[in-house]
C-alpha cells in the first residue's frame, strides 16, 4: 500500500476517476477544492478534512500551509498547472 500525508481532489471528475483506487492507498487527510466536490466525496463515503472557504486553487493555496508532505494529486493532463506547481515547491507531489 502506498502512503500519503494528504490527498487533494480539485474536481468531482478527479474523485470519479480515482475512487476505485482509494482502497489501495493509505492517506491521513483528504482535501477538496469546492463544495460540490466535497458533497460528491461525502456521497461516496469519503471523509473530507479540509476545504477552503473560497473555492479556487488560489484560495486553496493561501489557506494550505503544510510543507514536507507527500501529497497525492490526481488530475488530468488538462488541469491547470498552478496547484501542482505551487505545492511542489515545499512538498513531494505525486500525480
Amino acid at each position: 500500500n502506498q502512503r500519503y500525508d494528504r490527498l487533494i481532489f480539485s474536481s468531482q471528475n478527479a474523485v470519479k476517476f480515482f475512487y476505485k483506487y482509494l482502497k489501495g492507498i493509505n492517506v491521513d487527510n483528504i482535501a477538496v477544492i469546492g463544495s460540490k466536490t466535497a458533497q460528491y466525496c461525502e456521497s461516496l463515503g469519503i471523509r473530507v478534512d479540509f476545504m477552503p472557504n473560497d473555492f479556487s486553487q488560489e484560495r486553496f493555496l493561501e489557506s494550505f500551509n503544510q510543507t514536507n508532505q507527500k501529497i497525492l494529486l490526481p488530475s488530468s493532463e488538462l488541469a491547470r498547472p498552478l496547484l501542482s506547481a505551487a505545492l511542489s515547491e515545499d512538498n513531494e507531489v505525486v500525480k
